[in-house]
């Protein structure tokens, strides 16, 4: 019979941790069957901590050595201390026997111990019973997300060329950064990630996350430990050497036909100027001679984050899946 415990996956043994990481490349294969697979050692290696003042915790579902089903909450020991991010994953095969409704309880009850009284969660159209799962959690809709891909082989060369000139003027420097931020521009690159708090936060009452040389470099080595490389362009204003704008994107040699884009930001004071078309246009000519092998990037945008979403559709990038975050309560009286 399955059994549900707590699991801290420090302690754990290497065995234990490669069972939860086959999980969780099941669970990702069955929702995108078209993708690289993942390999169960790199999803093991990410269940250890990584990011400074952050917590997690974790449970397990086994039947014998097997994991059957996973559940997570994290949250900053900083910022948003009520708020808790939870994610509950059960093995294609264990579905429909109650196991994610258990985990979910679980996790659930730990969110209220530690004073977490807000949950969030995210589900993906890919899988259509997650939505059905967390209406049943009595969990609200709190922001609608787009997920949209590029097809590599289609992007318009001439769009390119025009955006990564107009917007190249002398008050401008465009680096290229590839691992790991320069010792000397890290402090400015941290405070420039700052900007991703302007991106629509949906329905959620969110404090500002602050980012630290110490989050770059915890994150960075995440990256390099999962096998893959974090490329990264960002813009200078050579007056006053503040760094005004950043793309980043992250492709494994392991998978090559999938590129992440990840963030991308432009300071308040220097948009308008067609910065953000540039870094996107330059990251896609970029990735050509830094990741062969690639055949589509993704991304993912608020919906209500028109100014990116233009330009994605420009370039090309079309709708791939809609992910819906959920926000329910740790207890009845967080909901009352």
């Amino acid at each position: 019979m399955p059994v549900s415990v707590s699991f801290d996956p420090r302690a754990a043994s290497p065995e234990e941790r490669l069972a939860v990481g086959e999980l969780l490349c099941a669970c990702h294969a069955s929702a995108h069957p078209e993708d690289p697979p993942h390999r169960p050692e790199r999803e093991a290696q990410g269940l250890l901590p990584a990011q400074p003042n952050r917590q997690s915790w974790h449970w397990v579902t086994w039947e014998g050595p097997r994991a059957l089903a996973h559940a997570q909450l994290s949250g900053s020991l900083t910022e948003n201390r009520g708020v808790a991010y939870a994610r509950v994953l059960v093995h294609p095969e264990a579905r429909r026997r109650g196991l994610g409704q258990q985990l979910a309880q679980a996790v659930q009850a730990h969110a209220a111990e530690q004073g977490r009284t807000t949950l969030l969660c995210s589900t993906t159209s890919l899988v259509p019973a997650g939505a059905a799962f967390a209406r049943a959690l009595d969990a609200r809709t709190v922001q609608e997300r787009r997920q949209s891909q590029l097809l590599l082989d289609e992007v318009d060369e001439g769009l390119l060329q025009r955006w990564t000139e107009s917007a190249q003027t002398p008050t401008y420097r465009l680096h290229h950064w590839e691992r790991a931020v320069p010792e000397n521009y890290v402090e400015r690159y941290a405070e420039l990630l700052g900007v991703i708090n302007d991106a629509p936060k949906g329905d959620i009452d969110l404090e500002d996350e602050t980012y630290t040389p110490a989050h770059i470099r915890a994150w960075e080595k995440e990256i390099a430990e999962q096998g893959e490389r974090l490329f990264m362009l960002v813009v200078e204003d050579v007056r006053s050497g503040e760094l005004v704008g950043l793309t980043e994107t992250v492709w494994s040699p392991e998978r090559p036909s999938l590129v992440y884009q990840m963030a991308t930001a432009v300071r308040a004071n220097a948009r308008g100027q067609g910065l953000g078309q540039w870094l996107k246009a330059a990251m896609l000519l970029h990735l050509r001679g830094r990741a062969p092998g690639a055949r589509f990037v993704r991304t993912g945008n608020a919906e209500g984050n028109a100014a990116m979403l233009a330009i994605n559709t420009a370039l090309g990038f079309r709708p791939w899946a809609a992910v819906t975050q959920w926000k329910w309560a740790s207890s009845p009286e967080a909901s009352a």
